[in-house]
């Protein structure tokens, strides 16, 4: 979700805003759409953004058609291949 904050609260983002010696602004855009097909993402690549917190268990099956063993970080290879139509 995007935001725009000054000290913590909403700021017009679409306009002039005056800021004053100490304010603090916030700007968090929301991210790309990505490119290229999520089926054809390297698996690997897939599993190293869930470890790194970009991606979740369950956006990694369901956009990305990559089954990770929740227990052990690892990549299920039968289960990929099903899900990914192989």
């Amino acid at each position: 979700m995007a935001q725009f904050l000054v000290n913590g609260a909403s700021g017009n983002a679409y306009g002039l805003t005056r800021l004053k010696p100490g304010d603090v602004v916030t700007i968090d855009a929301p991210g790309g759409g990505g490119y290229g097909n999520p089926l054809a993402r390297d698996p690997e690549m897939v599993l190293s953004d869930v470890i790194e917190g970009y991606a979740s268990l369950e956006s990694a099956g369901v956009d990305y058609g990559v089954v990770i063993n929740p227990e052990t970080l690892e990549i299920d290879w039968p289960g990929t291949d099903k899900a990914r139509g192989r």
